[in-house]
């Protein structure tokens, strides 16, 4: 304890991140909150990333670096980060972002009872000029009020996020390595209806060419792989008896896997989605017009309607 606050865990996985690195962890050793740890796993850099990291541990007690033996990927390293933190709390950083001076302070004020709490971010690209002042404004739902919400669609970005312990006793050891690790956190969280945003920005959130992931709109491809490896990943929680099989996972799980088999729906599955009223109502008819028609013309449309997806 410092200062009679809880000891707070900085969960960063890297790879390939020289160009970035030393601004991120500037503005995290920057942070205003005065008890922080901060673990780096670092997965097979083949630049000068961990002898970067290696310096700024030489330099900074509270920091220390765990290198992967071989390339795990990052929701596997995130894992491994996770799994090292000794604090109350975990924040997940990326390694090319700037934080706000006051993201961890904020997070922890305003997290209370819940077990996640994501803030918004400001796009910036690589020399930090702002591309949209606010990341929700420009294309997250804030509206999100129970478990089929998130189920739908994800609003949680990964580097604005800060959990506690609680949560992460829950998750540990990953069941799905198909889901993107925020999403997987996110599910947790929001099954307990103890998730909060924070809808002001906390951090310059960087989008660039060789990011992992990003705030840019996907092509048909890419959404049909991303349904599959949802699909799959909240086939993988069903197995988890925390879930109880929620008969929304099964919905929104046959909802996914069916738009990347282009397969109609089941009658139940259609009545679920009805009974969701509008927004289910809005699904099947995104559900028909992705499956149906001929593949081509399904990608134009789909192009006509990714803005607001």
């Amino acid at each position: 304890m410092t200062a009679s606050k809880p000891l707070i865990s900085v969960a960063m996985a890297t790879y390939n991140g020289e160009k970035y690195l030393c601004e991120q962890l500037d503005s995290i050793l920057a942070q205003t909150y005065p008890n922080l740890e901060i673990i780096i796993v670092d997965d097979g850099s083949l630049d000068k990333t961990l002898s970067i990291l290696n310096e700024y541990q030489q330099r900074y007690t509270q920091i220390k670096i765990f290198p992967n033996a071989i390339n795990l990927g990052v929701v596997k390293s995130f894992e491994m980060a996770i799994s090292l933190c000794s604090g109350d709390y975990i924040a997940l950083a990326d390694q090319d972002d700037v934080w706000f001076s006051n993201k961890i302070a904020v997070l922890f004020e305003q997290i209370g009872s819940n077990l996640l709490i994501h803030s918004d971010d400001i796009l910036v690209d690589d020399n930090l000029q702002i591309l949209q002042a606010s990341h929700f404004a420009w294309g997250k739902q804030s509206d999100k009020s129970n478990f089929f919400d998130y189920l739908v669609n994800v609003n949680v970005t990964g580097c604005t996020v800060m959990f506690s312990r609680e949560l992460l006793n829950l998750t540990l050891p990953f069941k799905s390595y198909s889901l993107p690790h925020d999403w997987y956190l996110t599910y947790y969280a929001a099954y307990l209806g103890r998730i909060k945003l924070y809808l002001k920005p906390l951090l310059y959130y960087r989008q660039h060419a060789v990011n992992v992931s990003g705030a840019r709109k996907k092509s048909f491809e890419q959404y049909r792989k991303n349904c599959f490896e949802v699909g799959s990943g909240l086939n993988d929680l069903l197995a988890d008896s925390f879930f109880k099989q929620n008969a929304d996972l099964i919905l929104m799980r046959n909802y996914k896997l069916g738009i990347f088999n282009r397969t109609w729906l089941n009658f139940a599955d259609m009545c679920g989605l009805l009974r969701k009223g509008r927004i289910g109502y809005k699904l099947l008819i995104f559900y028909v017009l992705m499956t149906i028609p001929p593949i081509s013309l399904s990608a134009k449309i789909y192009d006509v309607l990714r803005k607001y997806i």
